[in-house]
């Protein structure tokens, strides 16, 4: 089965789908680790992840939001982005697509309170 990683918002820049996946892992260690922001270094670009574990409803699925302040050889972007709390807490992430924008079924978003 299939999962998606929500991009919700993405300012300038562009990220390769190996940059997409270091990302997701990034928010996977964030969250084991209970980190609200982690330093990205990767081969593509370097940056910060933050997250207030926003928490998101899209449709049936709940996820976490993650904010990334990226620098490239594009310059710096930024971008926001959902993970499923399935994906989260099982740890790993195996078969996903990044679906660019909201989904129609996007009902609201609170902040956590963790």
């Amino acid at each position: 089965m299939e999962e998606y990683i929500y991009c919700m918002m993405t300012n300038g820049g562009s990220l390769t789908d190996e940059g997409r996946n270091f990302l997701m892992k990034t928010a996977i260690d964030m969250w084991r680790g209970t980190r609200g922001k982690q330093k990205l270094k990767h081969d593509e670009y370097e940056g910060l992840v933050t997250t207030q574990k926003k928490i998101v409803f899209l449709g049936t699925a709940v996820g976490i939001e993650f904010i990334a302040e990226i620098e490239s050889e594009e310059g710096w972007f930024a971008t926001s982005y959902v993970v499923p709390l399935k994906v989260l807490e099982r740890g790993e992430h195996q078969k996903g697509s990044w679906m660019a924008g909201p989904p129609p079924e996007l009902l609201f978003a609170q902040p956590g309170n963790n």
